[in-house]
């Protein structure tokens, strides 16, 4: 989800860790939402983004104001909430 590879490349795919990743730029995303790989536009997104076929990236721990294009994302991580 990091980079695209043409056919016959090798590549690395990452599938935890913390990694920047490219964000929408249209969208204001605030660190700890959680965010989804647009896969037609090749970025990140948050939940209203998100189409129906976009899988779950991670947990932004950056903030992306509107205008930003990369943040930094811990890949498959979901966002604790306190339930107390």
């Amino acid at each position: 989800a990091i980079g695209n590879s043409a056919v016959g490349d090798s590549s690395n795919y990452y599938i935890s860790g913390i990694h920047t990743v490219a964000v929408t730029s249209a969208v204001v995303i605030a660190a700890g939402e959680r965010l989804f790989w647009d896969i037609s536009a090749n970025e990140a997104v948050d939940a209203g983004g998100a189409g129906a076929g976009d899988p779950f990236l991670g947990m932004a721990l950056t903030a992306a104001g509107s205008g930003v294009t990369e943040c930094v994302c811990w890949l498959n991580k979901e966002p604790v909430v306190d339930s107390s």
